[in-house]
């Protein structure tokens, strides 16, 4: 398993961060016009609706996920996506999958997984394939900004990806003591491929919003 972790974004209910950000009026217009972009039609087959409705949660891990990987969700579930290894911060994990249309037998594996652990979100507006990330990141936002709105931190990591609980642990709660929770924030030293040819293309005007 690689250890990578994507990104971070922070949900900005709070007014006072609101207006600490220098460029909150630009971002407001940005998040804006995307939205008019996005198609809002929500489907999710499987919703997990009361991941975040018992108590306030600081930080939801989203772990992107294929429907065939049982194992690396069995796994990942006996590893670090724990919420007692975070306490007294409240952690919650999600597994995000999507539309199954070849296998019917996948499918009622997934509601089986579903009913033992109650932690799937499956996005039923698109098929589960890799060049459809984009769109499970987006139904990622579409279904915390329904469920989990109140949310501090939203983190996403693939289910190849693994995460040291301890030092995440430590480093959320540096946040929380210091009441300055990162807000869309990076982790790791990106680097933009410009090869038009590249599988990562990023087209410049892209890099540079």
């Amino acid at each position: 398993m690689k250890a990578s972790v994507h990104f971070i974004m922070l949900n900005t209910a709070n007014s006072q961060l609101r207006e600490d950000l220098p460029s909150h009026e630009v971002a407001s217009s940005l998040s804006n016009n995307l939205s008019k972009k996005i198609d809002q039609s929500v489907n999710f087959t499987i919703a997990s609706p009361n991941t975040c409705s018992e108590t306030p949660i600081h930080v939801l891990v989203w772990i992107f996920s294929a429907p065939k990987n049982f194992e690396r969700r069995k796994i990942i579930r006996k590893t670090y996506a724990k919420p007692s290894l975070f306490l007294p911060l409240e952690v919650r994990f999600v597994f995000s999958v999507a539309l199954i249309t070849k296998s019917m037998v996948t499918q009622r594996k997934i509601l089986k997984e579903q009913n033992a652990y109650g932690d799937i979100v499956q996005d039923g507006t698109f098929q589960d394939a890799y060049g459809n990330l984009t769109h499970k990141a987006i139904g990622m936002l579409k279904w915390t900004n329904i469920y989990c709105k109140d949310v501090k931190l939203l983190f996403k990591v693939d289910d190849d990806s693994f995460v040291h609980s301890t030092r995440f642990a430590k480093w959320l709660q540096k946040f929380e003591d210091t009441n300055s929770w990162p807000i869309n924030s990076v982790i790791g030293k990106l680097v933009n491929e410009y090869d038009a040819v590249n599988a990562w293309y990023m087209q410049c005007v892209i890099s540079k919003v």
